[in-house]
């Protein structure tokens, strides 16, 4: 339309190609500065709102961000798309659905719900476990709006039920069966797996142990390691955590290339498990090297480098190898608490 003659637009044409002519002269002039440059609030509206569009048709900023920065204008897009909508708390989210006649919203209810740090009101029969993430307490309501739970109220919705992320459907069979009704779209394996007799405990303190359990676990899509000495003490199992770093350091030496993530089920377990891999580390120099260039590893540019996380942070991290350090046990005197957190609360299961 903008190059086009004047003669050839009708009225509204002509005031359009009027207002991008303009717009154009300025972005251009903008452009060339080399300070006090205009906000981009500014930039994006008006007649060079026109020309930045077309520039950049595609925004790609968190929900926070689009109020900071974008102007209040309700065709600034055709369309809001809205990805891991279940970490969006609602109040986030309805200043951008204000930027566009449609809306998308992508997400799974099954994982956990929004944080939030600065919580000002909880009500009394909600389930709140605090986090801690770099060095910042936050809470976490496991039963919380979200953005994506008003919408699967609200809106259409289409299953995206292919799953794609299990090599081995025994990996997801479980959670497809209890919270998506069967209705994920799985990979069937090859062949069923072996009927095996539960496997013997193993106690931390055998040097042996490590070489059994990595071996279990190379041979099974899932396999449970028990650890016979394990005790819950002080929200932490050390015995577990040292089981787990002796593995670490059996599947690093081995050099076969895997990636390995570990989730522990609390915080306290997470911290035990990373002293039990630096111990491991300063005793033995070598696999401290090995475990030096795991925690830094890149793949295709990628990070894939061996983590240890506890369940609130884990969430779409992907490894060859996870392992899952459930933590919880019989204490000092042998009685098992059935209190495991958050886990068996209200909302628990995500």
């Amino acid at each position: 339309h903008s190059t086009l003659s004047a003669s050839q637009l009708d009225a509204r044409g002509k005031a359009f190609k009027k207002a991008y002519a303009n717009g154009r002269r300025e972005a251009e002039h903008e452009f060339g500065k080399t300070m006090r440059h205009r906000s981009i609030r500014d930039m994006a509206s008006g007649d060079t709102g026109l020309v930045v569009g077309d520039l950049k048709p595609i925004w790609l900023m968190s929900p926070l961000s689009v109020s900071d920065t974008l102007p209040l204008s309700p065709d600034l897009f055709d369309v809001v798309i809205f990805d891991e909508a279940s970490q969006i708390p609602v109040e986030d989210g309805i200043p951008a659905l204000c930027r566009a006649p449609q809306l998308i919203v992508v997400g799974d209810e099954m994982q956990l719900p929004p944080t939030s740090f600065f919580a000002t009101s909880i009500d009394e029969d909600s389930m709140e476990i605090e986090v801690e993430h770099e060095g910042e307490a936050f809470n976490i309501m496991l039963d919380a709006d979200s953005l994506l739970s008003q919408s699967a109220r609200h809106l259409p919705a289409t299953l995206l039920a292919w799953h794609y992320r299990s090599r081995s459907e025994a990996l997801i069979s479980f959670s497809n069966a209890a919270f998506y009704n069967g209705q994920l779209v799985t990979i069937p394996d090859q062949a069923f797996p072996v009927p095996c007799a539960e496997p013997a405990p193993l106690a931390s303190d055998d040097e042996a142990a490590a070489a059994v359990a990595t071996r279990r676990l190379r041979e099974r899509p899932i396999s449970m390691h028990t650890v016979s000495d394990g005790v819950y003490l002080d929200r932490a199992n050390q015995p577990e955590a040292r089981l787990i770093a002796a593995m670490v350091r059996e599947l690093l030496l081995r050099g076969d290339g895997k990636s390995i993530g570990i989730v522990a089920f609390s915080e306290a377990q997470q911290s035990c498990i990373e002293t039990a891999l630096e111990q491991l580390a300063n005793e033995d120099k070598t696999f401290g090297a090995r475990l030096e260039d795991e925690f830094n590893r890149e793949d295709d540019g990628q990070f894939d480098g061996l983590f240890v996380k506890n369940l609130e942070n884990v969430q779409g991290d992907e490894r060859d190898i996870i392992i899952l350090s459930v933590c919880y046990a019989p204490n000092a005197t042998g009685k098992m608490s059935m209190n495991f957190g958050p886990i068996n609360q209200r909302g628990g299961e995500k």
